[in-house]
């Protein structure tokens, strides 16, 4: 499995309370519809800030973050190359993300026995090439531009 996530920054004309709700109610109902989106993605998750935070703890400039899991890498370069990507979902990123700071990341993790040495976690990592990282991106990248 990996994980790919967007760093999601709203359109300056929406308040953050209007962001979040178009991004939950429409956006994500919109693509988990396609069925592109659903055969590959095999975890959805949206986070955004928590309020009240104490002062003393920095927050990421970002109105929320968008995790999508896939079983691999060629599952996850297919579903951003699909036409629905460019077509449908980045065309209703349009009606709520600043695309010019919104960020894509595909970490690299280390195997999980660096992690785990004991083997006590149930949890695999990937470790990914610099060139499957930045094929990704492209993808992604690719997808938008054709879609404007």
């Amino acid at each position: 499995m990996i994980k790919v996530s967007g760093f999601l920054t709203r359109r300056p004309d929406l308040t953050h309370e209007q962001f979040s709700e178009y991004w939950k109610d429409k956006h994500a109902p919109l693509v988990m519809s396609l069925d592109s989106f659903a055969s590959s993605v095999r975890r959805y998750i949206q986070q955004r800030p928590l309020n009240n935070v104490p002062g003393s703890v920095p927050i990421l400039p970002y109105d929320g973050v968008a995790e999508l899991w896939f079983d691999n890498l060629p599952s996850a370069l297919a579903t951003f190359a699909d036409q629905d990507y460019a077509s449908i979902v980045a065309k209703d990123e349009e009606n709520f993300l600043d695309r010019t700071k919104t960020v894509i990341y595909r970490p690299r993790t280390c195997p999980s026995e660096e992690l785990d040495p004991a083997g006590t976690s149930n949890s695999m990592n990937v470790r990914l090439t610099e060139a499957e990282i930045h094929a990704v991106s492209k993808a992604c990248r690719t997808a938008v531009s054709s879609h404007r």
